[in-house]
């Protein structure tokens, strides 16, 4: 890896980490919800929610394929992605308990429940990426990140079709 290459790598990285930071810091600010209290966050347009958790998920997906492609083809380190994929999970793991804290109406219930369903699975590609890095042969694991990958995106359009 040549020296400017390294550099391109770590700015992007860290580009990456900032972004997904502020998401951190605008989903904490906008949806404040003390943990293991019991508090329902109550909102009066579950669409709009409901589209706003769409859009982190939507952001968060992109950094993980731009993310997994540069590990791949060795722009950045194991231990980099490895970083970058623990912040991604992180932020995954955020909006599926705003969800899991809303408490929507009946009407609203199947739409949440698949779209809480969607970012599961979105964690749990990030999980098996990781455990790929380990093994970069494990035909297994790439065909399990496939899997979720579809599973998530099938639980996307679940939730779309179940909106009221």
């Amino acid at each position: 890896m040549t020296k400017g290459r390294g550099r391109f790598s770590k700015r992007g990285l860290i580009l990456t980490v900032i972004i997904l930071a502020a998401i951190t810091a605008a989903s904490f600010i906008v949806y404040v919800v003390p943990q293991n209290s019991g508090t329902i966050f109550v909102t009066t347009d579950y669409a709009a929610q409901l589209d706003s958790v769409s859009n982190i998920h939507n952001t968060l997906q992109i950094s993980f394929q731009e993310q997994y492609e540069m590990v791949l083809s060795g722009q950045i380190t194991v231990d980099e992605y490895v970083q970058a994929a623990q912040v991604l999970s992180d932020q995954t793991v955020g909006q599926i308990s705003i969800l899991a804290t809303t408490g929507p109406p009946a009407e609203w219930s199947e739409s949440y429940s698949a779209y809480t369903e969607s970012l599961r699975a979105f964690n749990s590609m990030l999980r098996e990426s990781v455990i790929l890095m380990d093994d970069m042969q494990s035909v297994d694991t790439l065909n399990r990140i496939a899997q979720l990958n579809t599973t998530t995106h099938d639980y996307i359009e679940m939730s779309a079709s179940a909106r009221p």
